[in-house]
């Protein structure tokens, strides 16, 4: 699809993201790989794989691609990457890990109040019933 030149990895990771905004995950996932392979530890290529495959229900793969955003990321894009991990977690049902992780995400941005709704809901769901983990 593209031919090798010096741009061919930032016009797949920005095509790959536009494709993500565009619901089309299984195709935006196909480009972020592609991209991925080309340029490893990019922490937006990372953070959108880990997004695509959080909405295809990957629930394993989503939590390496963003747990390897948040390794390799810059500070700007952490808080983000640790919410939707957090969030992972929660889908996964795994609430303490992700009522922790959801207060680093807050932490890191204390002014995303989805973050506290999301952490609160986590936490409700966690005191209701100690035995998930």
């Amino acid at each position: 699809m593209f031919a090798k030149n010096p741009f061919t990895f930032v016009i797949r990771k920005e095509f790959g993201i536009i494709l993500y905004f565009n619901h089309k995950g299984k195709k935006a996932l196909e480009v972020l790989e592609a991209a991925f392979d080309e340029v490893p530890n990019d922490p937006f290529a990372e953070l959108y794989i880990g997004l695509s495959h959080k909405k295809l229900k990957n629930y394993e793969l989503s939590k390496l691609f963003l747990n390897h955003a948040i390794e390799s990321s810059t500070p700007y894009n952490l808080s983000d990457a640790y919410h939707h991990l957090g969030l992972v977690h929660g889908l996964m049902r795994e609430l303490k890990g992700s009522i922790e992780i959801l207060n680093t995400a807050y932490e890191l941005d204390y002014t995303n109040h989805e973050i506290l709704f999301e952490n609160s809901t986590t936490y409700e769901k966690y005191i209701s019933n100690k035995t998930l983990h």
